[in-house]
């Protein structure tokens, strides 16, 4: 006799342990319906609703659905562009609990697991979740029965029952408006977090590609006209360009969103011409070192700069030993400050600007005692791309345009050897990288 009775409390036990699991409806594509289900499962019963849902409920369908499935709250899961949207919602008044955003696995292939800590969140905000109110479902169900108390008054002679009909005729579509959603019932789009907390931060970002750029020097006020022009129309580079997160390995808090940037460029074969036709070899380059930070705003980043930049120009003496032309070289040290940005437009598709002041802490040549000791100068850089990607899982393609200014005001004096009033030296350029991302 005790092997059936002992059978039978086991299985009273399981049912009762069974029972006591809240019921939630959940409403989600294949995929993310079986990660769900298998991540909750512990602690909830999930069960599909009884009858379709609108793509956004507002709070009355939100409580139809848990009313009919006996249950205390609604999850709902869609994929946007390429982004999985997760909204855990009460049942007692169809309140949002609990918002995730992260991005799907690329090229269509299932998410294998919930982002780090999603799963212990929505288990919180699920248990913190009520069934809709008794009184909510009374209130809703004389739809059901004004039809039959209806009947006999309309049978009734009307010269009995005229004025009786007529409040019975005012307050019907009173309770019908009442119990429609109203309109601004959407809170989806109201409470959306997008904080990137569910996100897997972006920690390293190496590209490499090349540059076809240009550069002008010409002065303004050269009273004696000693000073040449110097005007390079186009030239190849190399461009290397790296942003490293190292907090991102580890975490996505605050941490994550600091890194390192390093940009460097260096001209390839490239020649200053005289007008006789004399040729001139000629080196550039500009190497970037800095501090940078993301905020991440949803679909925008926002990433401001600070860092320090290096930037030559030289001119050397020409074949047959041809003294150089009457051109400084220039040897810029900078102290830079700026924003950058990067926007996602469309799937892959995203656009980036930035902008940056230049405060040069050295010039080279240019400033010392043979042409102008006592100049003052500043500058800016500006730059604008696309990108597309990531593409074969960890590949961008980028184009961008940049555009580098520096002003001088000399400050010439009686005695100088060179006298102007100030000068402006800018460079422009377009590239095309192949970028890693990880």
């Amino acid at each position: 006799m005790r092997a059936p009775v002992l059978l039978g409390v086991l299985l009273a036990t399981t049912t009762a342990l069974a029972a006591a699991k809240p019921k939630v409806v959940l409403a989600a594509p294949g995929p993310m319906k079986a990660l769900l289900t298998k991540s909750l499962k512990d602690k909830f019963t999930l069960v599909p609703p009884k009858s379709a849902l609108p793509d956004e409920p507002g709070a009355n369908a939100v409580k139809q659905a848990v009313r009919e499935a006996g249950a205390v709250a609604l999850l709902t899961a869609k994929l946007e562009d390429g982004v999985w949207s997760v909204m855990a919602l009460n049942g007692a008044d169809g309140a949002p609990l609990e918002q995730f955003r992260f991005k799907a696995p690329p090229k269509k292939k299932p998410l294998k697991a919930l982002p780090k800590g999603t799963e212990k969140r929505l288990e919180a905000a699920l248990a913190k979740a009520k069934a809709p109110a008794k009184e909510d479902a009374k209130k809703e169900e004389p739809k059901k029965e004004e039809p039959k108390k209806e009947e006999p008054r309309k049978a009734a002679p009307p010269k009995e029952e005229p004025k009786q009909e007529e409040p019975v005729a005012k307050t019907e579509p009173a309770q019908t408006k009442a119990e429609e959603p109203p309109k601004d019932e959407a809170p989806a789009q109201a409470v959306e977090r997008d904080d990137g907390t569910a996100d897997q931060p972006q920690a390293l970002n190496l590209g490499a590609g090349v540059k076809l750029f240009g550069r002008r020097l010409f002065y303004k006020d050269d009273i004696f006209g000693t000073l040449s022009k110097y005007t390079l129309p186009v030239g190849p580079a190399l461009q290397l360009e790296a942003d490293w997160y190292p907090g991102a390995h580890f975490t996505r808090g605050i941490g994550a969103h600091v890194g390192l940037s390093v940009g460097f460029n260096y001209a390839l074969g490239i020649s200053s011409v005289a007008t006789d036709g004399t040729r001139y070899g000629t080196s550039a380059l500009r190497l970037r070192v800095g501090l940078i930070g993301r905020i991440p705003l949803g679909r925008i980043q926002l990433l401001p700069q600070v860092g320090y930049v290096l930037q030559n120009f030289n001119i050397a003496n020409g074949a047959n030993g041809a003294e150089k032309p009457n051109i400084p070289d220039v040897r810029y040290s900078i102290f830079r400050a700026g924003l950058g940005t990067r926007i996602s437009v469309y799937g892959p598709l995203g656009v980036t600007a930035g902008f940056a002041y230049q405060a040069p802490l050295s010039t080279g040549e240019i400033s010392s005692a043979a042409y102008f000791p006592r100049l003052k100068a500043g500058g800016l850089d500006a730059n604008f791309g696309v990108a597309v990607g990531p593409l074969f899982d960890h590949v961008e393609v980028r184009l961008g345009v940049e555009y580098i200014r520096y002003w001088y005001s000399m400050n010439p004096e009686p005695g100088d050897n060179s006298v102007a009033g100030g000068a402006l030296d800018d460079s422009f350029g377009g590239s095309l990288m192949l970028a890693f991302t990880l």
